[in-house]
């Protein structure tokens, strides 16, 4: 079933480069660019769909290459074990680690795939309202995902390469959405 998930979410995120790259062309008419980077170059254009089809695209292609190449399927009960109702519930409810961390990956990639909608709509100088809606969203992101490193930090068993991957990633996003408000929000 995640196989077949990942392929419809990689056919989606097809779709939504083909009306990225479709929209871009049309928009860019009149920019003197080869084909190939036209839709890149008239990013902002038409903002937010634009930049919503492309990160939607990045999003499709991403979730189902992981749900397509994840390893799963139907596992082999475990056999039951011995000693008292209490112990086999116990022993077959071993809970897996790194359920907040993976949260927090997931909340800091969006992160950055919501600062980087801000910036095509700041860049090409989009109705300051929209673009603060995405700011507002980003900087909500940006509160949760202090709360989300200080419960991973602190969960057990803790998800290692979540939080390898993830503490950075929030730093990251965390720091450019703070340059972006106070150095280039003035405007």
């Amino acid at each position: 079933m995640k196989r077949i998930i990942g392929a419809i979410l990689m056919l989606a995120g097809a779709v939504c480069l083909f009306f990225f790259a479709a929209g871009g062309a049309l928009n860019g008419r009149g920019i003197q660019a080869p084909a190939g980077s036209l839709p890149f170059l008239s990013l902002g254009l038409q903002y937010p769909l634009d930049a919503v089809l492309l990160v939607g695209a990045f999003w499709g292609f991403l979730i189902g290459v992981v749900l397509v190449a994840a390893p799963g399927g139907p596992r082999a009960a475990a056999p039951p074990a011995a000693g008292t109702a209490a112990s086999r519930y116990a022993a077959s409810s071993t809970r897996k680690g790194g359920a907040i961390a993976r949260f927090m990956l997931l909340n800091g990639l969006l992160l950055l795939s919501t600062l980087f909608i801000t910036y095509i709509g700041g860049k090409a100088r989009q109705d300051a309202d929209v673009v603060g809606v995405f700011g507002l969203v980003a900087l909500i992101q940006m509160g949760l995902g202090i709360i989300l490193v200080i419960l991973a930090l602190f969960e057990r068993p803790r998800g290692a390469i979540q939080l390898i991957l993830g503490i950075p990633i929030h730093l990251f996003g965390i720091a450019v959405g703070l340059l972006a408000f106070f150095l280039l929000g003035r405007g």
